[in-house]
């Protein structure tokens, strides 16, 4: 009975040290980025689409819109945008087995871009698929891609 006493206690400390060393190692994960790494986001036109701060990895886009595509360093003071990333641009197409084939936006082959025309991009475009937007600078920024889907028009009532 007295073995009871002691164990049970000793159980419960050992519990609690694990459960404060996977909520640290939880909270080491989910770093957008390295020491030295700069983060970034996209923006269209004046607004975010991924804001350099937020943990959500892929912005959406109606298939119709238009605007100026830019990734951006995160702001400055809260406020002003830090200065645009070059970066490359492919699509993914998500019919494809296995998304083996990522199809060249022609206008931006072979090209590092601070801006892109969204409407030329979205040419190459159906619904479903993900423009990839490759940072130029691996290792400078993080994430080093940014994903943005390419959804129907709203209210369309296609399925």
């Amino acid at each position: 009975m007295k073995k009871s006493f002691v164990f049970i206690p000793a159980m419960l400390l050992v519990l609690f040290l694990l459960n404060s060393f996977v909520l640290k190692e939880k909270e080491g994960v989910e770093k957008p980025n390295e020491e030295g790494q700069s983060c970034t986001g996209i923006k269209l036109g004046d607004k975010w689409l991924i804001d350099p701060f937020t943990k959500d990895p892929i912005a959406e886009v109606e298939i119709n819109e238009t605007g100026i595509l830019s990734v951006q360093e995160a702001p400055n003071n809260g406020k002003t945008p830090g200065k645009k990333v070059n970066f490359h641009i492919s699509i993914q197409d998500t019919n494809t087995p296995f998304a083996l084939s990522n199809i060249q936006v022609s206008e931006y082959m072979n090209k590092s871009v601070q801006e892109a025309d969204l409407k030329t991009i979205l040419k190459h475009c159906k619904a479903g698929d993900i423009i990839l937007l490759i940072l130029s600078e691996s290792g400078k920024y993080a994430p080093n891609i940014q994903r943005i889907k390419v959804e129907r028009k709203k209210g369309d009532g296609k399925c």
